[in-house]
Formats: C-alpha cells, structure tokens, sequence
C-alpha cells in the first residue's frame, strides 16, 4: 500500500508539472516567454535605452553625445532583407526612419522575395511615401536558386542590395552603409550607434545582440562571429548556443566577423567585398565571407545593443535539421 502511495504521489506530481508546462506553452504562444512578460520592450519604436545601463553613465553618454554630432555630418544607406514580416514591418520602417533621422541625409536599401504575406504591398507603400527608399523585389520559386543553401541563398540576397550601393550614383555619397534585420523584434539602440559613430578606427561594427532563453540574457548571433569559441563547432553550440554576455559600455571587441542584427560599414570598405555562403570549399554565415582575408578592421561593439525576440523562422530554411529543432524547443522562450 505504501508503495502505491508512493507511486501515486509521484504520478500525481508529474502530472501538475506536465499541466504546468502545457500552461506554459500555451501562455507564451509563438514568442518567447520574456516577450510576453515584457511586452513593452519588443513593440515600441522606442528603444528603452534606460533598460540597459553602463557602469559609467557619465562618460558613456558624453560618447552617445559625440557621436549624435558626428553622425549629422554624414549619409549613410540602409540596406536589409524581408520575407513574410508583414507583423513587424510597420514598427520596423518606423525604427529605420527614426533611425536615419540622425544623420546628414539617409537612403533605404530592402531586397524581397517570395511574400506571402502582405509583406510587398507595405514595402511597396513605404516606397511611395519615402523618396528614400528603393525596394527590390523578385521571386525566386522554380529557379536554381532553389537549391542553394540557406547561406548560399543569403549571399545573393545581400549581393543584390551590395549590388545597387556600388554602381548606383544615388549611393555613390553615402559615407556608412548600415546591414539590419527587418525582423528584430525588440529593435535596436540608436544611443548604441552613436557610440559606434564616436570612434573612427573601425571598416565595420558588430552589434551586441541580446537573446532571452528561459528569461536567460544571452549573446545571440554566434553563427556570424569570429573568432570561434570551443562551443562553436560542436554539439553544445548547435543545440543550446553560446552564453555570452555583454554589458554596455564595455570596450569594443577585435573580431574577424560578426552581425548581431544590425552591422555598420564604411563604404568603401564593404563596396569592396561580395557575400558568399561558401569560403574554402566550406558553408559559412554570408557575413563571415565579407572579410575571408582578415584584413578589414572589425568590432563588436557592446553598446550596440539589439534585442533579437523570436527568431530562427522557416522562410530561408532548406531541409530539416535536428539540432535546430531542439534548440528552439528548448531555448525558444
């Protein structure tokens, strides 16, 4: 009888953790569990800076301010590329345009394909109303591209918006080419680029990109940085990621590639280069081929902040793949 109700204590216990974590999964949805507890940071066009302090506010801002002066006497063009984010583009476009408001005078690069969604008839709105903005559009259903790989694919995507800010006369003054995801949900710190703007030793700047799994703050965009860490190629990192953190105000970080959501170059230094999903006969991140020699000067830049909310959507993704799967069963809140 003991052992009854042993066993049925213990059925008892499993079966509240399983309705438990139902609830769960049915509480936070399609997001992550931190975007439905912190709903305020994931759907404003503005990026709650105070939410990310640096260890010395003082100087930190008196950067931020530098920066802002400096950013007013140049161009810049913003290029990117959209699939079916019809959800977050209206707050997104607003995002791009705040953001280019910073500077001398701004232009807008965003390439699409294959929509499904409604996502071309609000780019093709947006070209309408902003003379600034060029959108590029084709469908890519039924060609070789088809058989490309996902980075493959990626590559000549950006080659396309790379393609127009090298030979167009249009982009031919910019100073600064800005590379940012459409779909970043909890969008990016302007402060963060200004501080960026503060130095001028760098060729490109990686963004800080903040992940949260299992309300866990993490570094995100592994998959884009050099150089490799001990979990980079192997299992751990496929399935669970790389727990870095960084923190604003931290110094810049000497890096051979990186992203993070949002990069900054200057233009002659990315004009210069073509994306490629394949270096050395081997698949790498397209943003890893911009500087295959090394010989660019690249940074990640803490203060850069991005918030990535969720993420890893099927609409470049060939085939299936294990490790990603549990990845975002496990991580993906």
């Amino acid at each position: 009888m003991l052992f009854i109700f042993v066993l049925g204590e213990k059925l008892t216990i499993l079966l509240i953790i399983i309705v438990l974590f139902i609830g769960l999964l049915l509480f936070k949805g399609t997001g992550t569990l931190h975007e439905r507890l912190f709903p305020g940071l994931y759907n404003s066009v503005e990026f709650p800076e105070d939410r990310f302090p640096a260890q010395n506010q003082a100087a930190f801002q008196k950067n931020v301010a530098a920066g802002y002066e400096y950013m007013r006497g140049v161009k810049v063009v913003i290029c990117g590329l959209t699939r079916d984010d019809a959800p977050i583009l209206p707050l997104t476009i607003a995002r791009v345009e705040k953001t280019g408001g910073f500077f001398r005078d701004y232009r807008v690069i965003v390439y699409e394909n294959d929509s499904q969604d409604g996502t071309l008839d609000i780019l093709k709105r947006w070209e309408a109303a902003n003379p600034r903005v060029k959108i590029l559009t084709e469908s890519i259903w039924g060609t070789e591209l088809m058989q490309l790989g996902r980075t493959a694919k990626l590559a000549y995507f950006r080659n396309r918006y790379l393609q127009l800010v090298k030979e167009s006369d249009k982009y031919a003054d910019c100073d600064f080419v800005i590379v940012a995801d459409m779909d970043l949900k909890g969008g990016w710190s302007n402060d963060g680029i200004a501080t960026s703007f503060f130095r001028s030793d760098w060729d490109m700047v990686a963004a800080n990109s903040i992940g949260y799994h299992n309300l866990r703050r993490t570094y995100y965009d592994m998959f884009a940085l050099l150089p490799k860490t001990i979990f980079k190629t192997g299992l751990v990192y496929k399935i669970f990621g790389e727990g870095w953190q960084l923190h604003r105000g931290d110094p810049f970080i000497a890096i051979q590639s990186g992203f993070g959501g949002l990069a900054l170059y200057r233009r002659e230094a990315i004009v210069a280069r073509q994306y490629s999903g394949v270096v050395n006969g081997a698949r790498v991140c397209e943003h890893v081929s911009l500087n295959a020699d090394n010989s660019l000067r690249c940074f990640l830049n803490p203060s850069q902040i991005t918030v990535i909310g969720t993420q890893e959507k099927k609409k470049y993704k060939t085939g299936f793949a294990l490790t990603s799967t549990l990845r975002k069963f496990f991580l993906n809140w």
